[in-house]
């Protein structure tokens, strides 16, 4: 995604609208490409604001989980007690997980986001993996690979907005086509093909990381956003902001399709990247 892309995106008034929706009393920080954030403190108060910080380098914004009386005034020379007079509140984060199906799960948020704005809590969804992002899938019986953003505002605009539940900060819609992309089956412990049920895209408003693999291999997820880990022989779920260097994470070591097919599948992989 280029900068005039990242900048017609930012400039969608009802993107702009989100964002400023929640941006009331936090620190928010543009970041750059290449990982570095603009200068601190910082927050956006008008769409003009989100417009001029893209224009300058930005493609993520960064918020704070405290709410601050003046964010502007935020500094690391004041003592703790000076931050506890300035700071008025925390946000929340709910980690909901589902070992059954992610069906589940989506269920689950969608009754605790309601049960939230009932009480007058403004809740966000949080999780994901980088725009730019190549994924493998099987839509009918062609394989193909994509960008992840793409893929997903494809599969949005396609749906339109009648389609689309809105959960404050993200859009999610199903999929009922049969498109499919590969997983890990838990029981037998192989790469499959699985149906897509839902996709999900919202802005971002947390740190993106970068996970370098021994291999060389790299990919580019949020903090919250889950990933399979091996730990005392077990397969398990762990989230990215906690992984160090050394942890084992799981990679497929082979593909199921014929070498011809997944050839082709790696060069369209290195023309993406």
């Amino acid at each position: 995604m280029n900068q005039l892309e990242i900048l017609k995106y930012y400039s969608n008034s009802k993107i702009q609208e989100k964002i400023l929706s929640f941006t009331k009393n936090k620190e928010v920080v543009g970041s750059f490409r290449d990982g570095r954030f603009f200068s601190r403190p910082d927050t956006l108060e008008y769409p003009k604001d989100i417009e001029e910080r893209v224009k300058n380098g930005a493609v993520a914004f960064h918020c704070s989980v405290e709410n601050w009386k003046n964010p502007m005034q935020l500094s690391s020379e004041l003592s703790k007690d000076q931050l506890n007079k300035l700071r008025i509140g925390f946000d929340i984060i709910l980690d909901i997980d589902a070992k059954a199906k992610f069906e589940h799960a989506k269920l689950a948020a969608i009754e605790v986001y309601n049960l939230l704005k009932s009480i007058g809590v403004s809740p966000g969804i949080k999780f994901s993996v980088d725009y730019e992002e190549p994924i493998i899938i099987k839509d009918n019986n062609s394989i193909k690979i994509v960008k992840i953003g793409e893929f997903v505002d494809n599969i949005i605009k396609e749906k339109g907005v009648d389609h689309i539940i809105d959960l404050n900060n993200a859009e999610i819609t199903n999929i009922d086509e049969p498109i499919k992309v590969m997983s890990l089956n838990h029981a037998t412990g192989k790469i499959e093909f699985k149906q897509i049920r839902s996709v999900i895209r919202h802005p971002i408003n947390e740190d993106i990381y970068e996970i370098s693999l021994k291999s060389g291999r790299k990919v580019k997820v949020t903090g919250s956003h889950s990933i399979f880990t091996l730990n005392n022989g077990e397969i398990k779920e762990s989230s990215v902001k906690s992984l160090k260097s050394g942890d084992y994470v799981l990679i497929a070591k082979r593909l199921p399709y014929n070498k011809n097919i997944i050839a082709k599948l790696f060069k369209r992989m290195l023309k993406l990247a």
